[in-house]
């Protein structure tokens, strides 16, 4: 339980024992729905929608991920589509990713199924699709504001030439 509502619930205990019954019961309920209400009942953080589209050289990245990395709270990622569109999920699908500045890593690895290696190797080398700095949020180079109550566009533009591929 988070310490605002650790001391309504305290408060709310020393006024109960001097009301009778009833209506500590109403005091009960409404200090529950206040503290529910105070935001930290679930432990999630807000969110907003965020969806995009990765490109590489001006062509779509059409097989792999986006990671939004937060300051503070669980990652955001989503699958890309055959036009390299992107929709984040971070706690539930759509919900998008954590209100606030993320830093962001684009994976996209050789169309390889990855559960066939539980049984046996890969039949060919795995490979990066997109330069080796774009893996990395702390590489990439790309950062994003979260903005609350509003629908966020973002467009991935990367190049394949460069220092780090």
């Amino acid at each position: 339980m988070c310490r605002s509502k650790q001391a309504l619930v305290k408060s709310a205990a020393s006024r109960v024992r001097s009301r009778p019954r009833a209506s500590a019961a109403l005091v009960g309920v409404a200090l529950l729905t206040a503290a529910g209400a105070a935001g930290c009942g679930d432990g999630r953080f807000e969110t907003a929608p965020v969806s995009g589209v990765v490109t590489l050289d001006g062509k779509p990245v059409t097989h792999g991920a986006v990671i939004f990395t937060p300051e503070q709270g669980w990652p955001a990622h989503g699958e890309l589509d055959s036009e390299g569109r992107f929709t984040l999920k971070t706690y539930e699908p759509g919900d998008g990713a954590i209100v606030g500045e993320h830093q962001i890593a684009v994976v996209s690895m050789t169309e390889d199924d990855p559960s066939e290696h539980f049984e046996r190797p890969p039949s060919k080398p795995i490979k990066s699709l997109v330069p080796d700095r774009y893996a990395n949020s702390a590489t990439s180079g790309f950062t994003f504001d979260v903005k609350a109550d509003q629908s966020n566009e973002i467009q991935l533009e990367m190049v394949s030439k460069g220092p780090n591929r």
